[in-house]
């Protein structure tokens, strides 16, 4: 779909504007967003993890429907918003704050929790 006022693509799966439950702090200005550790995709969803490493953002890399394995990369925070994979919009990312797991866009295990001590995960959709 299409914003009549701006002319910008708007994108959503339903759960995009309930991932997100309390935005406390974030990187400000957003981020380029690496997407090469994701392959047939063309939107990353709000919630997805974002992972740095040398001063580059990458959305993680997805196995089925859980994240793989972080490697040498550092997560950092979850997209506060959806991004188009070629939209080139900087992408909004929290690094505090309250995330519903359930909807997430993939499965938040225990080494995404560990990893990201400042964003709590919430089961319930209620």
């Amino acid at each position: 779909m299409t914003d009549l006022m701006t002319g910008k693509a708007v994108v959503g799966d339903g759960n995009s504007s309930i991932v997100i439950t309390k935005y406390l702090a974030g990187i400000p200005s957003g981020v380029a967003l690496d997407t090469s550790l994701l392959s047939g995709v063309s939107v990353v969803r709000a919630g997805h993890v974002v992972l740095l490493k040398d001063g580059k953002y990458y959305a993680a890399g997805v196995t089925g429907a859980a994240y793989s394995a972080f490697g040498d990369k550092t997560p950092v925070g979850v997209l506060n918003a959806d991004v188009l994979v070629n939209g080139g919009e900087l992408a909004p990312v929290m690094t505090i704050g309250q995330v519903r797991a359930a909807a997430s866009p993939y499965t938040i295990s225990e080494e995404v929790k560990k990893a990201l001590p400042r964003i709590e995960f919430i089961q319930s959709l209620t």
